[in-house]
């Protein structure tokens, strides 16, 4: 809908583009300004580093609205540990902003769910362990991005689809990486003469040869394949075929999922250029696919997110270790990094674009922290 309703001039999507770098410079001045202040020199400085060193601006020209996992869990962040230093304005901006990524895409939701659990632990673990409560209304700034967020994504799926969910029509993307890592496909090979599951009967020979895209969307795949009503019926399907599958190859799922999310967490390119948008005879915009390799742009950005991710990492690190009152956020930062490669391994598969979406806090926070230490010293001194 946002793509839709932002994709002028002309279906140029610049629109979007525009909606997509406001927000992530929002989260971006707000998390330098909150911990470190904004000090002309140093904020220039971090912003041109953020923006040429980081996957930031690739995530952000893209159609889908990969950008939004990542200023989920930097405006979460910012709300759990920081929001008293935030003024009201860029709080309910952050709000606004964490509260969209929760309707955007399905992978957000739970993500959302963890970073809300564990700023609600926080809250909990400061009152009664520390004895040092936070502020009075901490609670309801933690829950209002995925109360808000939750509420609109199951209203419009209502008026959309007649359906009262939070994920109406989605494809069938667990199953899917299921059967490319095997559990599900041996599963269901070995079960479907006695079972009868809607992925049965639409693949009486066995299901279709490939990865989770063939899977999917291959000439043979289900999208193409299944009635709309089939469709309905193996996403009721779903959850029941992949849990008995990996409690049937239980030690496989893990060892697999183990792996693939230690994989997730080190794959982080930005989205190669892929398709132009060109209009046809009729006006109508259609994408124009190319098999050009990513530009030299995009390769130098790689390299780069690896050296400031690398470093950012260490001092972090380090920075854990040697001073206590920063390690609150420290935590929850990695936390939710680790929490979108788990969510988007389980549910999905390994790709660089999911984790090229929220690599960038690392560089953000290192770089918010270090002006925020530095300071702190210089006044002690």
């Amino acid at each position: 809908m946002a793509t839709y309703l932002l994709s002028a001039p002309a279906t140029t999507l610049i629109l979007l583009t525009i909606f997509q770098a406001l927000c992530a410079a929002i989260v971006i001045v707000a998390t330098l300004g909150a911990f470190g202040g904004l000090p002309t020199r140093r904020t220039a400085i971090s912003l041109v580093l953020i923006a040429s060193a980081t996957t930031v601006a690739p995530a952000s020209y893209l159609a889908v609205p990969d950008i939004f996992a990542g200023l989920l869990i930097g405006a979460m962040v910012l709300l759990i540990a920081a929001w008293t230093r935030l003024s009201l304005g860029i709080r309910l901006l952050c709000t606004g902003i964490a509260a969209f990524a929760v309707t955007a895409h399905a992978s957000h939701i739970p993500l959302a769910a963890g970073m809300t659990a564990l700023g609600l632990g926080w809250v909990a673990v400061k009152r009664f362990y520390f004895h040092d409560p936070l502020p009075r209304w901490t609670w309801a700034w933690v829950v209002a991005p995925l109360l808000i967020g939750g509420m609109t994504t199951v209203a419009v799926n209502r008026v959309a689809f007649g359906e009262t969910s939070l994920t109406s029509k989605r494809y069938p993307f667990a199953l899917a990486r299921s059967v490319n890592d095997g559990p599900a496909r041996w599963y269901l090979e070995k079960h479907c003469p006695e079972l009868k599951y809607t992925i049965c009967t639409l693949y009486p020979n066995g299901l279709p040869k490939g990865g989770a895209l063939e899977f999917l969307w291959g000439p043979d795949g289900i999208v193409n394949v299944a009635t709309a009503e089939q469709l309905d019926r193996i996403r009721a399907e779903e959850p029941d075929i992949v849990l008995a599958a990996a409690k049937e190859y239980s030690w496989f799922e893990v060892r697999r999922i183990s792996y693939n999310i230690i994989r997730q967490l080190v794959s982080f390119r930005p989205y190669p250029y892929e398709a132009n948008l060109v209009l046809d005879e009729s006006g109508t915009p259609q994408l124009n696919w190319s098999r050009e390799e990513s530009p030299v742009p995009l390769h130098v950005i790689s390299i780069l997110t690896a050296i400031s991710v690398a470093l950012a990492t260490l001092w972090l690190g380090w920075t854990f270790i040697k001073e206590r009152e920063v390690r609150p956020v420290i935590a929850l930062l990695f936390l939710g990094i680790l929490g979108n490669a788990v969510t988007c391994t389980v549910l999905s598969a390994v790709a660089q674009r999911y984790q090229a979406r929220v690599i960038w806090l690392i560089p953000l926070l290192a770089l918010a922290l270090y002006g925020a230490i530095r300071d702190r010293r210089a006044t002690t001194a």
